[in-house]
């Protein structure tokens, strides 16, 4: 059994470098994959940071997701067609720090989980929070 997994591990080494090297490109919000637009999973490394995310036609779309150096999820981001629509943001000890949702305004986070702010966009209106979860203040951004 090893030796035909082996095999055929090889013959897919061989193809593999057979077909040579995708040279792909970013370039004003399209992934380019030989000069086409790039459809599929995709993992980069950004210096320390690993990220990963699908692209549909070259535009990212899907969850995007962004970690620590040490494995951890540092960030969220949701695309549909191009467009961010959601984004979280996360503690080193994987506690939601932030949320921003198009449909959801903005929230912010103790590392404890427990609520600091939270922003109604539709309403132009923010609460603050005491550590004990009770609303402090609330106004309006007007």
């Amino acid at each position: 059994m090893k030796k035909i997994l082996s095999a055929l591990l090889l013959i897919f080494a061989i193809l593999l470098s057979a077909c040579g090297v995708v040279k792909y490109e970013y370039k004003d919000g399209v992934m380019y994959g030989d000069g086409k637009e790039a459809t599929g999973t995709f993992e980069f490394k950004a210096g320390k940071y690993k990220v990963k995310g699908n692209f549909v036609n070259g535009v990212p779309d899907g969850v995007f997701e962004e970690y620590y150096p040490d494995g951890n999820i540092m960030i969220k981001d949701t695309f549909v067609n191009g467009e961010n629509t959601k984004e979280e943001i996360y503690y080193k000890n994987g506690q939601l720090m932030a949320i921003s949702a198009d449909d959801e305004g903005l929230k912010l986070y103790y590392d404890d989980g427990s609520l600091i702010l939270s922003y109604d966009a539709e309403k132009e209106e923010y609460t603050y929070y005491h550590e004990n979860g009770n609303p402090f203040m609330i106004g309006n951004s007007n």
